[in-house]
């Protein structure tokens, strides 16, 4: 063999690369090694693609027989010599690089050393020189390392075959590697070699993705090898050991990168040539379409017959660039790039537009037609442009306007006809404007100088109306469906739907008064004689009657009517309206419903084709559980939401990191919920969401110790607030007057922190939902220390009613330290235990640790929570195991508890590991043995 290993990119083969995933392998070369030496030899024929580790193995079985074997000999098949007579063992060379048989080199006497084959004469003259080298006795073990049989002669196989079928008689170990099916080879002989291996065959597999972890981690910087990291190179590379150096040598680790190594590009290259053009044609085909082809359509786009596809997709096949069978794919993605990166650009382009043709004829959606048309030069045709058209409305429909945006892009430079014009330029302003892009305004004036029917003109200011809203430019939102709904007759069809969206962008305008309006004044009116709203209203329509204090039951059948049909309440606008559902019963603390309802949404088929819905959804749920202390199912819940909004690069990613910092902080875990709000630094934040961000990094600020700070950060907001017409949506635990007034106390401004705190108890004290005026009463008794104890009380049992037990846990806290400050030990110790037994329920250990410490100084000696039994159990566990006992499957369980059937597999098996029991039969007596004395 050569001193390069052609499998390592011509690196010296001294230089071993690390031998990963080989266990098995390994143990075969070592048995192989140990039989020579005991005097009986075996064959070991490792086949396998090209770049999968063979040469390397070969290196290892030298490896293993170095000290224990005086004679080893390396040789390689040599493509450009296989017509050589006995070329390959001719060449043969020990570990100095000197011939192994230099009469041989010099000139066989034997006649027909010439002949094709190397002549009989010839080949029973190198079988007797090979067995000559186990010494005059033959037992001197001899190792026999042959590398590329594949491009071996047929004289030099035959000598193989001859010496394997004597090797039990000999102290040899012959060790060869080839590919499978290479083309030119001959396949018969290897064939009769690979049988007389039996056992000693071996093709070995992939790297596993630890395997490629341990390259990475050798290869990368520190910190580069992340998790991400190493899926993305293990996926591009299929665990090939030679693609992966290659990539981590080009610093090609992404997924996403395209670059292809030039030793990669070069390796296939040669491959496909000795195809032949077909495949070649054939492998740049699939290439461009993509796996997943059938072969008839990848046939048409090369321009190959059914017969010639065929022949050249097995050929393909059988060197591993495809994988067998129909529809075709690539064994490796760095396959595809690499063939797809030998496409000159124009070629690439013309290929990709014929790719679009075809797949149109065979029938394709158009978003996988437009994938073809985004990659092909434009020239002006209007096919092309209305494709892109439709698969761009299809794409922002799913919930991805930055996909949408780039496939409206490219129909502009087509460009479209002058009928489309209109149409491209007001779906760009509506892509634009839900990926939170600036300019969308502008695009919509160009779009609507295109448009001269006043309907159409009013869908596109509705539809761009509501992309501003989900952007979250409510003044830009209020002013285009205002404009909509000027344009619009009351008995149109558009119109409820188009009034609905400006009642709800006026209410975030200071300079719009909607409650005056005559058109929202009728609304009001029915939703205050407790009747509903109609059709679109009624989504739009639950959070004006939360926030305008109706009664919950009004409440709660706006929410159920606007879902009773959709549970989106309308699929069509990405799930947008569920928002105001969810915003409605969040303000109304009507928690369960809202778990209820965004269930169903989750479920509905409408959110599994839509992220934007599906993330409106999660986003509510993280928000109900915050409220209802669960806050590992609210941090699940907002991460959900906020990856969407980051894949989507939608601007709502401000409102789920709220969620998870207060869900950090409820449960005592400061750095956590700082951590969370540094993500703000790498998102968008529009106006209004700054301003919950602002409350959240407030509380941050005060609960770590920082007043001061959470002074300004309050102050600022409050100021901000005004611009934003005052609105007070309560969606978390925390409050921005609240923080502020907390914040005011500890510094030492208490009559400012009373003033503040006086005025929201004096704001929310007829407030239809409990729980707005208990966080009032919570902040001014908490201020006044002892003083402020029947305030608390007051609080305390206004939140005895409602779900949201986080604030429960707070107010119990509060009037125990209130009650301490007043000296009242029992009454003190009577709280604090309650507040304790809560913190266990909820499953918050940090929040119940320090109220240990708490009643130890009033007397108190608390136990620690049981670790086993009852009451080892939290809330959420014992409700579950209750619903079991009482005979309920898991689907009703999930159903009643507004949970996943895997939430509940959870919490059963967590149960039964508490009460140490073994299955739901024994549920009934585990509870029933710890309700005793």
């Amino acid at each position: 063999m050569s001193g390069l290993d052609p499998e390592d990119g011509g690196r010296p083969a001294t230089i071993l690369p690390p031998l990963l995933d080989r266990d098995a392998e390994t143990a075969l070369l070592r048995a192989a090694v140990d039989d020579a030496v005991a005097g009986t030899g075996r064959l070991v024929v490792i086949e396998g693609p090209a770049g999968i580790g063979k040469s390397r193995l070969l290196q290892q079985a030298a490896e293993l027989a170095r000290s224990r074997v005086p004679t080893i000999l390396h040789g390689a098949g040599d493509e450009l010599r296989r017509t050589r007579a006995l070329g390959l063992v001719r060449g043969l060379r020990d570990d100095a690089g000197a011939p192994a048989f230099p009469d041989l080199d010099a000139g066989d006497p034997a006649a027909d050393v010439a002949a094709p084959d190397g002549g009989a004469a010839a080949v029973h003259g190198v079988l007797g020189a090979l067995r000559a080298l186990t010494g005059p006795d033959g037992r001197d073990p001899v190792l026999l390392v042959l590398d590329d049989l594949h491009w071996a002669d047929a004289g030099s196989l035959r000598v193989l075959d001859e010496l394997a079928g004597g090797l039990a008689t000999l102290p040899l170990a012959v060790v060869v590697a080839t590919r499978p099916r290479e083309p030119g080879a001959f396949h018969d002989l290897l064939d009769r070699l690979r049988a007389r291996a039996g056992a000693g065959y071996v093709r070995p597999a992939p790297l596993s993705a630890s395997a490629v972890g341990v390259m990475a981690a050798e290869a990368l910087p520190s910190g580069r090898a992340t998790p991400q990291a190493i899926r993305a190179l293990a996926q591009r590379s299929g665990g090939n050991p030679f693609y992966v150096r290659e990539l981590l040598r080009a610093d090609a680790v992404d997924a996403g990168d395209a670059a292809v190594p030039d030793a990669v590009r070069r390796s296939v290259r040669l491959h496909l040539q000795r195809l032949g053009p077909e495949a070649v044609a054939l492998a740049r085909a699939v290439s461009v379409l993509g796996s997943g082809r059938t072969l008839r359509t990848a046939a048409a786009l090369a321009g190959l017959d059914a017969e010639a596809a065929e022949a050249a997709a097995d050929a393909l096949a059988r060197v591993d660039v495809l994988r067998p069978g129909d529809p075709l794919a690539f064994e490796h993605a760095l396959l595809a790039d690499a063939v797809r990166a030998e496409l000159e650009p124009f070629a690439r382009a013309r290929l990709h537009r014929r790719a679009a043709t075809l797949l149109h004829e065979h029938g394709a959606a158009d978003d996988q037609v437009a994938a073809h048309l985004l990659e092909a030069r434009a020239d002006g045709d209007p096919w092309v442009a209305a494709t892109l058209l439709r698969a761009a409305r299809a794409t922002n429909a799913a919930g991805d306007p930055v996909a949408a945006g780039r496939l409206l892009e490219r129909a502009r430079r087509e460009p479209p006809p002058p009928e489309l014009e209109g149409d491209v330029a007001g779906a760009l302003a509506e892509a634009d404007a839900l990926a939170g892009r600036p300019g969308a305004a502008e695009r919509l004036a160009e779009a609507l100088q295109l448009i001269d029917d006043p309907r159409r003109r009013a869908e596109l200011r509705y539809a761009l109306s509501r992309a501003f809203h989900l952007a979250q430019r409510f003044g830009d939102a209020a002013r285009t469906s205002g404009d909509a709904l000027d344009g619009l007759a009351p008995d149109d069809a558009l119109y409820d739907r188009v009034l609905a969206g400006w009642m709800t962008d006026a209410l975030f305008d200071p300079h719009l008064q909607p409650q005056t309006d005559p058109r929202v004044a009728a609304v009001t009116a029915e939703i205050r004689a407790g009747s509903a709203a109609a059709g679109p209203l009624l989504a739009h329509a639950t959070t004006l009657a939360a926030l305008d204090e109706a009664p919950a039951d009004v409440v709660r059948q706006l929410a159920r009517r606007a879902t009773s049909r959709d549970p989106l309440a309308d699929a069509a606008a990405h799930g947008f309206p569920l928002t105001h559902v969810s915003t409605g019963l969040l303000h109304a603390d009507l928690l369960d419903e809202l778990l209820a309802i965004t269930e169903r949404a989750l479920a509905s088929p409408a959110a599994r084709t839509s992220v934007l819905a599906q993330m409106t959804a999660r986003g509510g749920r993280a928000y109900a559980h915050l409220l209802r202390g669960e806050l590992t199912d609210a941090v699940r819940e907002g991460e959900r939401a906020q990856a969407i909004s980051r894949a989507t690069d939608t601007p709502y990613s401000a409102w789920w990191i709220v969620a998870v910092a207060e869900a950090h902080l409820a449960a005592g875990d400061v750095d956590a919920a700082q951590a969370a709000l540094r993500q703000a630094a790498d998102v968008t934040i529009p106006a209004f969401a700054e301003l919950r961000l602002g409350e959240a990094a407030a509380a941050v600020a005060l609960q770590s110790g920082d007043p001061e700070a959470a002074i300004r950060i309050a102050s600022a907001g409050e100021e901000a607030r005004a611009g934003h017409g005052g609105i007070r949506l309560s969606l978390g635990a925390r409050d921005g007057r609240g923080t502020l007034a907390t914040a005011l106390a500890a510094v030492g401004r208490r009559d400012e922190a009373l003033e503040l705190a006086d005025a929201e108890v004096a704001r929310t004290a007829d407030a239809v939902v409990p729980r707005h005026h208990a966080d009032a009463l919570l902040i001014a008794g908490a201020i006044r220390g002892a003083e402020g104890t029947p305030a608390l009380e007051q609080g305390v049992a206004l939140l005895r009613s409602s779900p949201s037990r986080v604030l429960l846990l707070r107010a119990l806290t509060a009037l125990g330290l209130a009650r301490r400050a007043a000296g009242d030990a029992p009454g003190s110790r009577a709280a604090l235990l309650e507040a304790l037994e809560l913190a266990e329920r909820l499953g918050l250990s940090q929040r119940a640790d320090e109220l240990r410490g708490d009643l130890r100084t009033v007397g108190a000696r608390p136990r620690r929570a049981a670790l086993r039994g009852p009451g080892a159990l939290t809330d959420a566990e014992l409700d579950v195991a209750r619903l079991a006992a009482s005979g309920l499957g898991n689907p009703a369980i999930a159903a009643r508890r507004h949970v996943s059937r895997k939430t509940v597999e959870t919490h059963l098996g967590r149960i039964y590991r508490k009460l140490g029991i073994g299955s739901r039969d024994e549920l009934a007596a585990a509870l029933a043995d710890g309700d005793g004395p």
